[in-house]
């Protein structure tokens, strides 16, 4: 990366999205794009996946280390403890039934935030245990406002479930089989952390304007909703029944290409090789979908690998976003859910890129470079004759 300031025709050098530029120092992640490497505190994402459950992932990126036993269990039962919703919120969800999940999720933290009267923090163990309860609650936000507009009596999950379980249940009213579980389970781990992705730098720049983590994970989720971002995934639910057969994916493609469109599900700005999560989901989609005989949509998106493979070879590959919405519909969640229950295992990655940023805090501001005119002399409104834009 260059330090030059301007180019060598007097230009300043400017990185257009941010790009590669390093705006601060983390121990949370670390993403190898060259490599297709991802790690949590230090720890191998494929360890993490095979190896630990979400609970304990979650410790690790907020407090930096595996837990032991005892930490864990304390861990656990700290989530359990707060998942409940006041009743003022529920009845905010309930006004909103109509809404899109994403914005009842987005809303209803900012609703905690509102009526919360001890936001103000001056130390991490209280910082982290205000945003350890949000997390906490997120899983009951979603499935209120499902039960809401469905129509039906909200309630919490009614035994001693791990998170993973607990979720499937406030999401279907199901039990979860050991299958089911571990799949929940590994998406939770996979969505975990991100880096400084839109949505991780949203909460960090709130964290440094010293706003409270209420404000922060709203920014979060709302950049997050966005088509670009997280948004993506419901995307390739709605590409998948567009194309509707394999047969018809590399015409799909070709369109696409000739309407300078992508394909969703393709591409990353950080990996030039295949996102390592999405090495893990392929498998969970690709067994799921034959176990449950719907491998139709399965089949289209490897017919979409196929035809994308000169691309591939370039360097646009398949990302987080592409295998995960079949497993979603495979497990007969609607559609509009994806994009709140892939935030709902970014929590803890929200979090302690919160933490990181408030122990260690700056103002976040970077600098515009101005093209526009100068020295514009001001014309009282009876002068102005050309309009400029549209009529209001």
């Amino acid at each position: 990366m260059s330090e030059k300031k301007q180019n060598d025709n007097g230009f300043p050098n400017i990185s257009r999205g941010l790009a590669e530029v390093l705006f601060d120092t983390t121990k949370i992640s670390k993403i190898d794009g060259e490599e297709g490497k991802l790690l949590y505190r230090g720890i191998s994402i494929n360890e993490l996946v095979e190896k630990s459950c979400f609970e304990e992932t979650a410790y690790l990126l907020i407090y930096g280390t595996l837990p032991t036993q005892s930490q864990l269990d304390t861990f656990i039962s700290f989530l359990a403890r707060e998942n409940d919703l006041p009743r003022q919120i529920l009845d905010i969800i309930f006004t909103l039934k109509e809404a899109h999940p994403t914005e009842v999720l987005r809303t209803a933290i900012s609703a905690l935030g509102a009526m919360n009267r001890e936001k103000s923090i001056s130390n991490s163990n209280d910082f982290r245990k205000h945003a350890m309860s949000l997390m906490a609650k997120v899983p009951n936000i979603i499935s209120a406002h499902l039960s809401f507009r469905e129509n039906k009596k909200y309630s919490p999950a009614p035994m001693k479930l791990s998170f993973a379980a607990n979720f499937y249940y406030l999401l279907t009213g199901q039990i979860p089989t050991k299958q089911e579980e571990k799949i929940i389970d590994k998406l939770l781990i996979l969505h975990a952390d991100h880096g400084s992705n839109a949505s991780s730098f949203a909460t960090r720049v709130a964290i440094s304007t010293e706003s409270d983590i209420y404000a922060a994970l709203t920014s979060a989720i709302s950049t997050f909703a966005g088509a670009r971002h997280g948004g993506a995934i419901e995307r390739v639910m709605t590409m998948i029944n567009e194309i509707s057969e394999p047969g018809n994916a590399s015409s799909y493609v070709k369109r696409k290409q000739e309407m300078n469109q992508p394909v969703m599900g393709f591409g990353h700005r950080v990996y030039k090789t295949e996102d390592p999560r999405a090495f893990h989901i392929r498998k969970i989609a690709q067994s799921i979908s034959y176990k449950n005989k719907e491998d139709n949509n399965y089949k289209i998106l490897e017919a979409l690998v196929d035809a994308m493979e000169p691309y591939i070879n370039k360097g646009v590959n398949i990302n987080v976003d592409f295998y995960a919405s079949i497993i979603y519909h495979s497990l007969g969640l609607p559609k509009d859910l994806y994009v709140s229950i892939f935030a709902t295992g970014r929590m803890p990655g929200w979090v302690a890129q919160a933490q990181e940023q408030f122990e260690n805090n700056i103002l976040i501001r970077p600098l515009l470079h101005y093209i526009g005119e100068n020295n514009v002399e001001y014309l009282n409104i009876e002068h102005r004759n050309t309009i400029v834009g549209e009529q209001i």
